[in-house]
């Protein structure tokens, strides 16, 4: 059996040497999340192989992904451990969906890796890992990363039904600047339509005064979203964000762009409502599968 690389390493501000994630723990959240997009925008450029690839990724302080020339695989070529599938995963016929299943794969402990700074079951053998990959185990905690529903995604798991209320109980204490946050999970695991459309909706009758502030409450600042957040929960069930999309016009808005000036729209009124619907429904598809 011969591994294939599959490995992430930073490169600090005029050095050469490339550190582990682990020893990276000063690195933020928008970072992290911009060297997410760059990893799975790496993945998803097409490949005429029916073997995996090797990934060999540099992340640099800037949010920018190098992707460093690896020697080829072949056929019996396997990830390392931590980002190998499982074979009741792998039940496809075709090699190429079967590869494909591979990658998404290890995209997800990737990405995994990348926002906790650890490999996923980090501290457990090999055999371990393993077993619990196979039994569609997640590691402690997953539920504090904020892309959790993509790991999940790629892994193939299906979400937990106590979702909402797990993220809810990510250990913030009453008073902590972000604790209203875990309420709003809980309310959108059980109501999620209800929820949507009462956030999202409700910017129909905002004036910019009050829309702006609302904004930031819910997680949309000038750098981004902040983590542990309703937006950054938002943007990790879409994933990547397309450009014109009302989730990009909301953290527009928080950024100073040109939506400030058109928040008191009557147009905002059906973006507000179809956005809730949307999320709603990629949440529904997301967290129960039919």
């Amino acid at each position: 059996m011969n591994i294939a690389t599959c490995r992430a390493r930073v490169r600090r501000l005029s050095s050469d040497e490339l550190y582990s994630l682990t020893s990276c723990s000063d690195v933020g959240i928008v970072v992290r999340q911009q060297w997410v997009k760059e990893v799975i925008l790496a993945f998803k450029s097409p490949s005429d192989t029916d073997i995996i690839r090797a990934w060999d990724f540099v992340l640099h302080l800037d949010g920018a992904v190098e992707t460093r020339p690896t020697a080829p695989t072949g056929h019996d070529f396997v990830y390392p451990v931590s980002f190998r599938a499982p074979p009741s995963l792998l039940d496809e016929p075709d090699q190429a969906a079967r590869v494909k299943r591979l990658e998404k794969f290890a995209l997800g402990s990737l990405i995994y890796e990348i926002l906790s700074g650890s490999k996923p079951f980090s501290g457990l053998s090999d055999s371990e890992v393993a077993g619990q990959f196979s039994d569609e185990k997640a590691p402690d905690g997953i539920f504090t990363i904020d892309f959790w529903p993509i790991i999940y995604r790629c892994w193939g798991y299906e979400a937990p039904e106590n979702w909402g209320a797990l993220v809810a109980s990510r250990g913030r204490r009453p008073g902590d600047p972000d604790s209203d946050a875990g309420g709003f999970f809980q309310a959108a695991g059980d109501h999620p339509v209800r929820t949507a459309l009462q956030v999202v909706g409700g910017l129909s009758i905002l004036t910019a005064v009050i829309a702006l502030p609302v904004l930031g409450a819910v997680g949309f600042t000038a750098a981004g979203p902040v983590a542990g957040t309703a937006a950054a929960a938002w943007q990790a069930s879409i994933g990547l964000v397309e450009a014109g999309s009302f989730f990009a016009w909301c953290q527009s808005a928080a950024m100073g762009g040109a939506a400030v000036q058109g928040i008191i729209a009557t147009g905002v009124a059906g973006a507000g409502v179809a956005g809730g619907a949307t999320f709603a429904e990629r949440a529904r598809r997301l967290f129960h599968r039919e």
